[in-house]
């Protein structure tokens, strides 16, 4: 059979498919993920806050292309993460346990590709330095690009769980539901400083240890916080 013989062939098997209502990858992905709360089940991806970031009008392009989020995470079988970060916005970890909306839905290599445009709940974020520190509320978003050999939804399931509703207490911990930065009693040095920072001042005492910050100060007891005044 001749070359000009097959494609006149695979043509027509793809138009009877479509006239038979056969889904696209695409469409099949969108019916999967489109919509849905995913809740992060490893660590490794970052979600980026792009507010205040100067794209030079390099983000008409971007938005062109369909990159929404400005920050784009590819992932493949091997556990590999890379970070694509072309326009420096601000990053951070997205911690296990955290949950994303699901947006836009795309696939590409006939579905070994799912690309999943996703956003955080509103988190308090710290920007600016010395007398310009501010607190700002903002939605992280990301792109994050699954690249399978063959079943992108297994490679999707081992980072993602997802769901259609997702219980309140996952999505802030206000009733905004901004994630605020909390210390709570009971919580040792090291957990205090990986939510507030290093203290600005530390007094230590006979009985307790004193960290202070700008506008708050914490007690310890035997390494636990005791009191948050």
């Amino acid at each position: 059979m001749s070359f000009k013989l097959v494609a006149l062939s695979i043509t027509c098997m793809s138009v009877a498919a479509f006239a038979l209502g056969a889904t696209s990858p695409t469409d099949e992905a969108k019916a999967k993920y489109n919509h849905k709360f995913a809740e992060v089940l490893e660590d490794g991806l970052v979600i980026g806050y792009c507010s205040g970031t100067t794209f030079a009008g390099l983000d008409v392009g971007a938005q062109e292309r369909g990159h929404k989020s400005m920050v784009d995470v590819g992932i493949d079988e091997n556990g590999k993460v890379k970070v694509y970060n072309i326009f420096g916005c601000g990053t951070q970890p997205l911690r296990k346990g955290e949950v994303l909306t699901i947006g836009n839905v795309r696939t590409s290599r006939q579905g070994k590709t799912v690309i999943l445009e996703a956003a955080s709940v509103p988190h308090s974020l710290t920007r600016g330095i010395g007398a310009y520190e501010h607190q700002t509320v903002e939605i992280g978003k990301v792109t994050l690009v699954f690249v399978s050999n063959g079943n992108a939804d297994a490679l999707i399931s081992k980072w993602l769980r997802l769901s259609n509703t997702i219980e309140r207490d996952k999505l802030g911990n206000t009733s905004s539901m901004v994630e605020v930065k909390q210390v709570k009693l009971g919580m040792s040095y090291a957990e205090v400083e990986q939510v507030l920072g290093v203290p600005a001042t530390r007094v230590d005492l006979n009985t307790k240890v004193l960290y202070k910050y700008k506008d708050m100060t914490i007690e310890f007891q035997d390494g636990k916080v005791s009191d948050v005044r």
